[in-house]
């Protein structure tokens, strides 16, 4: 934790470009309908490592915590809240699927390298 950024664990990548990036989170619909989350390219760790998550879908705003991957408390971020989707920080991602307990892990697991 810490230091630099991790690079993108090639599973994260996958899921990213596959179920992500696709649709909702890139740089052409990202400010649209995508939060203003851009969740593609390799460099996407970089910046989502402690940025502010704008939480717009959220119910519990105070449990959802604020950074998208928050560097100091791997746990609170933002990113892996939304995709395990127990409800407190808004829908689960991706919409319209749930990810299977492999890919949800695949995830944790990369955001727990910070």
């Amino acid at each position: 934790m810490g230091g630099g950024v991790p690079p993108l664990a090639p599973c994260v990548k996958t899921l990213f470009a596959g179920n992500c990036a696709m649709t909702c989170h890139n740089p052409q619909f990202a400010a649209l309908i995508g939060g203003g989350l851009d969740l593609g390219g390799d460099n996407v760790g970089e910046r989502l490592r402690n940025a502010m998550a704008q939480n717009m879908m959220a119910t519990d705003k105070a449990a959802c915590g604020s950074k998208l991957i928050d560097a100091d408390n791997p746990a609170n971020s933002v990113l892996t809240k939304r995709v395990v989707g127990k409800g407190v920080c808004g829908p689960e991602m991706p919409t319209g699927m749930q990810l299977g307990a492999g890919d949800v892990k695949c995830i944790q697991d990369w955001v727990n390298t910070f």
